[in-house]
């Protein structure tokens, strides 16, 4: 479909260029290239998003429609749209996987937002439906760490630990929580490798 080739495209040079949109925010004085790079952003997703409610009306069947846009409010700290997005989402598909996948898109989104309990909620739903993955434990543990929920974030790299000792990143993770937020440089010791 060319509606949707052309929202890709969009979207592409959206996330390409999508920094200078975010250094615009925290600048106090503007130089012009991120000023016409935030505005470009800015007409790109408004197309991309038009190309995507396009498909929407031409292929109201289409997952992966409601996936692309998703992906990019969530690229795009838009969570309002992402939720929106979501909600249709949730109305039309039954399948728990289909949902699923958006749902890490909508946690992510409400990540960068420090909307912390949301994200919490997001991804333990999705853990719900698969107990066995590390890679979601490391997504909520990840998200009580930047929440400051120190005992929170531990608990969940100590359950990674024990399905799969050899994953690394958990004990950096576990290792900078007793050095730097806990100041027990004993149980930090522990985690050196």
């Amino acid at each position: 479909n060319k509606n949707f080739y052309s929202g890709e495209s969009y979207k592409f040079k959206v996330f390409q260029n999508w920094s200078y949109s975010e250094r615009r925010d925290t600048m106090k004085t503007y130089d012009s290239l991120t000023v016409m790079m935030d505005s470009i952003n800015h007409v790109n997703i408004k197309k991309s998003e038009d190309a995507y409610l396009k498909c929407m009306e031409i292929m109201p069947d289409s997952f992966k429609v409601y996936q692309e846009l998703i992906e990019l409010y969530e690229e795009t700290n838009n969570v309002k749209m992402a939720e929106e997005v979501y909600k249709k989402a949730k109305e039309k598909f039954q399948s728990d996987s289909l949902i699923n996948r958006i749902s890490y898109y909508l946690g992510n989104a409400y990540m960068k937002a420090k909307d912390y309990k949301n994200a919490v909620k997001i991804y333990e739903n999705i853990f719900h439906y698969d107990t066995n993955s590390n890679y979601m434990r490391y997504e909520i543990a990840d998200v009580y760490l930047e929440a400051k929920d120190y005992d929170n974030a531990l608990k969940r790299f100590f359950e990674i630990v024990k399905k799969d000792t050899n994953y690394v990143t958990n004990y950096i993770q576990i290792r900078k929580i007793y050095k730097k937020k806990k100041k027990d440089l004993q149980k930090a010791k522990k985690y050196l490798l």
